[in-house]
Parts: C-alpha cells; sequence; structure tokens
C-alpha cells in the first residue's frame, strides 16, 4: 500500500465502515453496555489511524543505513579520537534502542503512564 488513497480507502472499508455499523446497532439496541465499547473502539481506532498516517511514509518506503563515511572515519581516527568521538555502530544496540523507541511511543504519543527504560522496574517495589 503505497499510495495515501489506497491506505485511507482500506482503512475506510476495514474499520470504519464496521464501526459505523456497530455505532448504529448500538444506538437502535439501547444496549449502554455495547454503546459504551463502540465508543471505546471508535477512540481507539481514531488514535490507530492517526498513528498510521503520522508514520505512513515511514512504514510504506525502503530505508537503508549505509555506514560507509562512518567506516572511513572511524578507520582514520586515532585511539584518543576513537574514545572521544563514539561512532562505533558495532557496539550499537537494536534491542535498546528498539525498547526505547516503543517507550517513546507509548509514553509521549499515546500518553501512557509507564515507566523509563533507566528504571528497570524499580518504581513498582
Amino acid at each position: 500500500m503505497s499510495q495515501p488513497s489506497v491506505f485511507h480507502l482500506s482503512i475506510y472499508l476495514s474499520e470504519t465502515v464496521p464501526l459505523k455499523v456497530l455505532q448504529f446497532y448500538a444506538s437502535i439496541s439501547g444496549n449502554k453496555k455495547l454503546r459504551k465499547q463502540v465508543d471505546l473502539m471508535q477512540d481507539l481506532s481514531t488514535r490507530m489511524f492517526n498513528m498510521q498516517s503520522i508514520f505512513f511514509h515511514f512504514l510504506n518506503n525502503l530505508w537503508r543505513f549505509q555506514l560507509g563515511n562512518t567506516d572511513r572515519a572511524w578507520a582514520l581516527m586515532s585511539d584518543r579520537e576513537r574514545k572521544d568521538f563514539k561512532i562505533d555502530v558495532t557496539a550499537f544496540s537494536w534491542d535498546d534502542a528498539f525498547f526505547n523507541y516503543i517507550f517513546g511511543l507509548r509514553r509521549f504519543y499515546f500518553k501512557e503512564d509507564v515507566l523509563a527504560p533507566e528504571a528497570k522496574f524499580q518504581q513498582l517495589l
């Protein structure tokens, strides 16, 4: 789905239409519990759509990380420079980066009250 119009149509058909049908059913049935659940689903659907729209470009395009210049710069550096300028990508932890990325999404996008990664769950004790 590389076209925004196809993306929007897909969301409309797979999420918006079924949700509108469910909203209609909940309103005519008079079931308050179902209406409350539909409202919650509507909020979740809106948040998901907004997030998908924000990240659409990044999710639907190819991204390559090339380190040629970094490797050349690293090879030219003295030991002292390597210590001062920490650009050794072999020491990069993708697990930590992914964990921090997810934390950032939860904390700043979803506005969840989550523990920071450096807390290591100590606030729970």
